[in-house]
């Protein structure tokens, strides 16, 4: 860069009049750190020449090298507002692509559907939108615009390669199929055939066709991707997904799917700091990526480096400090490090941007359980008419008056809480607020007193939820039991509910059998439950020993909630139970990927025992371990144990001579 500026100030000094060398100039200096003399350059050529596209380009990239993101962006805004009604279509997108620049996606599909309603017979904007969708994984919108674009444009080769890719994505391998056949073959054919092919079942072909892309392309990120994406899956091809992926990003350094996907890669491998360090070099390029950012945060808190989540969070308010998400996440973090004090005037900032229930609800708890139960009761009164439309608040002022020492005061008010529930989800909220403070006992004497107008079913199935909750399944049963003689025919909606708290406490009791037939009754009122058919599915296959009939119901599952962590356990399971290890092994990386769960890691390290891939299991059996005892599962951390040393034990006995 140092070269490269010398030769620029050379050609500038030769050559004054050549603008196009003084904004390349402007940019390098900014970019290198000299943020004032590359402003003072532009804002020259802006004299001269006026604010021409290309000058505001500069002046918005300049600020943002500076750090002033935002008085980028509204250099870009005012310029719109400038022009009124003549703003054109490649005014809003230049705005568009700075905000995705900075990772803003959100503020970038906004300004290109403002584009959108002005845009020529070319439809840039559209175009610029879809790949957008595309690229951030919001794919049916992607395939929405894709099949207008296509419509219009059936001869453009790009448009009808977008459109396979997320006709691929969303199973349509027919469709998409024959919008390959109307081109030409080529290596992007290629690619996309390799997807169809992969999703039908033929791996080998598959990678065959990606290698023949890439070696007809060589310098195409996004093929090294795809190859990467069609490795992933196999624990022995770890070290060719991370070299594909470090050449994609040589390639394209801005290539999101690729950097998270090595990010996924880091974390499946244990190397955590590989993993941090990718996320960071993410967030520093697209510093407005919250879904980034926010990751980030998670993983230096999971690693107890609160300081460092701390920053990523201020600059997260720098950037937006009218989005209340990042307040909350401050407070959140101020709450880990026992900062009260910071947390309380986090959640006041929020309460100022958004004053909703639940973060008055947030703010209010805080106080009370840090001893400011009159700061509490303060802030109930400041908003006195969102508390009174609410019982789950004025069950929390209920327990500020607790807190204050007025329980007599603080029991009526819990009672009229309760009394005033419109449902018996509602009821349960009050219910576990009042547990906070009373025993579990006192808790269900006073709901059990309630009078009118809440109705004891209601009572009834709340405490059975919060009985529940606690472990007390055999109570569950018993009280259930007794409500479901006395509910008629048409209570139907009574008797749903039921049978969603009486089927898990059944199945926690042992009671396998009984619990199938209220599963059973569920699913056939609620048939994409997605907790009632992961749990049906793990009583069949775990409990019951038939995993053959567990299995649909786990995919349906898995299907319906892509992204559950546990729901993938599930699937996982009941495919290693069936013998489906390769399948198994994929399902729960995927929800190790999702979250780690002790589950998920213990189930993997059984399916890499099954293979012989012991070190690794290791791993695994270790993080489970760890998690198990962390969240207090016995079973879990019993079993964790117990194939630690049955790993060892197999290890030491294969380097045994």
């Amino acid at each position: 860069k140092q070269a490269a500026m010398k030769l620029r100030r050379e050609l500038a000094a030769d050559q004054p009049e050549n603008t196009d060398n003084l904004r390349a100039l402007a940019l390098l200096l900014a970019e290198t750190g000299q943020h004032q003399e590359g402003l003072e350059m532009v804002q020259g050529l802006i004299e001269t020449q006026g604010q021409t596209t290309l000058n505001l380009i500069v002046l918005a990239s300049v600020h943002r090298y500076a750090g002033d993101i935002g008085l980028g962006e509204q250099v870009i805004r005012r310029h719109i507002q400038s022009q009124g009604s003549e703003a054109k279509a490649s005014d809003h997108m230049l705005l568009a692509r700075y905000l995705l620049d900075v990772g803003d996606g959100e503020g970038a599909a906004a300004s290109y559907q403002d584009a959108i309603e002005i845009e020529g017979d070319g439809r840039e904007a559209t175009r610029e939108l879809a790949y957008l969708y595309f690229s951030r994984q919001n794919y049916t919108q992607a395939l929405s615009l894709y099949r207008e674009l296509h419509s219009q444009f059936p001869d453009e080769k790009q448009i009808g390669l977008r459109l396979a890719d997320a006709l691929i994505i969303a199973k349509n391998y027919d469709e998409a199929a024959e919008v390959l056949d109307s081109f030409d073959g080529g290596p992007a054919e290629d690619v996309q055939l390799a997807m169809i092919t992969s999703a039908q079942g033929n791996q080998v072909e598959a990678l065959r066709l990606l290698t023949q892309a890439i070696e007809a392309e060589p310098g195409n990120a996004l093929f090294y991707f795809k190859r990467a994406v069609l490795l992933s899956g196999d624990l022995d091809r770890s070290g060719d997904v991370i070299q594909d992926l470090n050449t994609s990003l040589g390639l394209n350094p801005n290539f999101l799917q690729s950097r998270r996907l090595l990010v996924a890669m880091y974390m499946r491998q244990g190397e955590k700091r590989e993993a941090i360090r990718e996320m960071n070099t993410m967030v520093s390029r697209h510093p407005k990526y919250a879904e980034g950012r926010l990751s980030l945060i998670q993983m230096h808190v999971a690693e107890g480096e609160l300081t460092r989540a701390k920053t990523l969070a201020r600059e997260g308010v720098a950037l937006s400090p009218d989005i209340p998400t990042w307040h909350t996440v401050m407070g959140s973090l101020a709450l880990k490090d026992d900062d009260i004090q910071g947390a309380i005037d986090s959640y006041r900032k929020v309460m100022e941007l958004a004053a909703t229930p639940g973060n008055l609800l947030n703010l209010a708890t805080i106080l009370i359980e840090n001893s400011r139960s009159t700061e509490a009761q303060t802030l109930l009164r400041e908003h006195a008419e969102i508390v009174n439309k609410e019982p789950l608040l004025q069950v929390v002022r209920a327990r500020a008056l607790y807190a204050s020492g007025q329980e007599e005061e603080a029991r009526q008010v819990f009672a009229r809480s309760a009394e005033r529930c419109v449902n018996p989800e509602q009821l349960f909220g009050v219910a576990a607020q009042i547990r906070k403070d009373y025993s579990l006992a006192e808790t269900v004497s006073l709901l059990e007193g309630l009078g009118q107008p809440t109705p004891s079913a209601w009572v009834q199935l709340a405490l059975a939820r919060l009985e529940v909750s606690e472990g007390h399944s055999q109570a569950v049963i018993g009280r259930l039991s007794v409500l479901e003689s006395t509910l008629s025919d048409e209570d139907t909606a009574l008797r749903q509910m039921l049978d969603q708290i009486m089927a898990p406490a059944l199945h926690n009791e042992g009671q396998m059998e009984k619990a199938l037939v209220y599963y059973r009754r569920i699913l056939g009122f609620a048939p994409d439950n997605t907790s009632m058919l992961n749990n049906l599915a793990y009583l069949l296959a775990e409990g019951l020993d038939q995993a053959d009939e567990a299995l649909p119901l786990a995919q349906r599952a898995a299907e319906l909630e892509p992204n559950n962590a546990q729901i993938l356990d599930t699937l996982g399971w009941v495919q290693f139970k069936l013998g489906q290890i390769e399948d198994a092994q994929r399902t729960l990386q995927s929800s190790i990927d999702v979250t780690d769960l002790s589950a998920n890691h213990l189930h993997m390290a059984e399916v890499l025992i099954e293979q012989g891939y012991l070190a690794e299991a290791n791993r695994h059996l270790k993080t489970a371990a760890d998690l198990a005892e962390q969240n207090n599962e016995s079973e879990i951390l019993e079993r964790a144990q117990e194939l630690l040393k049955q790993a060892e034990e197999l290890t030491e006995a294969s380097v045994t001579p």
